[in-house]
Parts: C-alpha cells; sequence; structure tokens
C-alpha cells in the first residue's frame, strides 16, 4: 500500500468481469483509488478569463481540471474530460502525477493514475463540469470553489493562457442551457458553492 498526495493505491485482481462502481471506483491498471483524506472542499477551474488571475495558493490539495485547465492549474489534483481529443492531449502530455477521471467505456485510454465512472452514478451528464461536480459530490465533497466559471455571470471570453495552449472550446450547444444544468445540479445536491470570479 503506498500513499501519497493523499491518495492510496490499494492492488486488484487485474480481472474485473462484472463494473460496479463504488465509493472507491475502479482502474483496470489495475488499482482502486482510495482517498487518504475526506473529500469535503474542492476547487474545480474552468476557462473563463477570471482562471489567469485567480491566486492558487489560497486553495487547497484538491485543485481539479475540466478538459484543457490540467495543463494550467499549479499542482492539479485530478481532472475531467469525455471528448476524445482532449483525452489525446492527456495521453501525450499531461503530468502523469494528475488523476484522470475517466468515462469507464473509453476503454482505449489508459493513464497512470485513473478515476473510473459510469453514468448510473449521475442524474445529468449534460456538460464535462457537471458530470464532474457529480462524482466528487459521490466522493463526498460539499464544499465547490468554481474557478474561471465566468460564463456564470454572462462574461465570455477565454483564459489568456487557455488561448496560449489553443485549448478554446468548439462545444456549438447554447452555454445558457449548459449553465441552467450546472445550477440545477448544484441545488438538488444542495452544497456549498463560491464562485470566485465574483470575489476578484
Amino acid at each position: 500500500m503506498i500513499e501519497n498526495l493523499g491518495i492510496v493505491y490499494v492492488p486488484v485482481v487485474k480481472k474485473i468481469k462484472k463494473c460496479i462502481v463504488t465509493r472507491q471506483g475502479f482502474s483496470s491498471m489495475p488499482e482502486i483509488v482510495k482517498f487518504a483524506n475526506p473529500l469535503n472542499e474542492v476547487w474545480i477551474a474552468g476557462k473563463g478569463p477570471s482562471l489567469d488571475t485567480f491566486d492558487w495558493s489560497k486553495a487547497g490539495v484538491y485543485r481539479f481540471g475540466i478538459n484543457e485547465t490540467a495543463f494550467i492549474i499549479p499542482f492539479c489534483f485530478g481532472t475531467f474530460a469525455i471528448d476524445y481529443h482532449i483525452l489525446n492531449k492527456y495521453k501525450k502530455s499531461l503530468n502523469s502525477n494528475i488523476i484522470v477521471f475517466r468515462k469507464f467505456t473509453h476503454i482505449d485510454y489508459e493513464f497512470p493514475r485513473m478515476f473510473l465512472w459510469d453514468r448510473n452514478m449521475m442524474k445529468d451528464a449534460h456538460a464535462t463540469l457537471c458530470i464532474a461536480i457529480q462524482v466528487l459530490h459521490h466522493l463526498g465533497a460539499r464544499k465547490f470553489h468554481f474557478v474561471g466559471c465566468d460564463s456564470m455571470n454572462q462574461i465570455s471570453g477565454y483564459a489568456k493562457s487557455i488561448i496560449n495552449i489553443n485549448g478554446q472550446g468548439d462545444n456549438k450547444d447554447s452555454y445558457r442551457t449548459i449553465n441552467q444544468h450546472i445550477q440545477d445540479t448544484l441545488i438538488r445536491l444542495k452544497v456549498e458553492v463560491i464562485w470566485e470570479h465574483q470575489s476578484l
């Protein structure tokens, strides 16, 4: 058993005949990921302009990226992505210390540290941020800090750091619709929410 950065890795049997997603999750590496410390308070980063001005020294250890923000966050703990082109970026150059929270069915994508989630874990899988909120809530998070989620206040555009790595989104869906799903999820889960861009 090896403890590192708040995570405990426990060897498990390589062959998993039936997938049952639990609080610990499954990894086919084969490892089960367990969090050594309670995952009560988390920081999640979006791609908005305030990503560049947030002081990460104020954040705790549980820092999570959404898509390409994993390349920007100092000491990023974990990251979420469902698009193949972003998973390909992760395979190419993501820091191997970062846990990739990956959909269980994306079997072609293996990472040194993984948490596999399943659609049955959540009620709303409309967007990556919605998925991240529900998975982290499943793991015990009850206080959410959102960094770079400026669009929640109708502030458009991307952080310069995201533009510099060509990380702008190509989602043609209405962000107003996505943001409503995010708000509905947060209300349903009854968690504490801090929009960090509102205090900058």
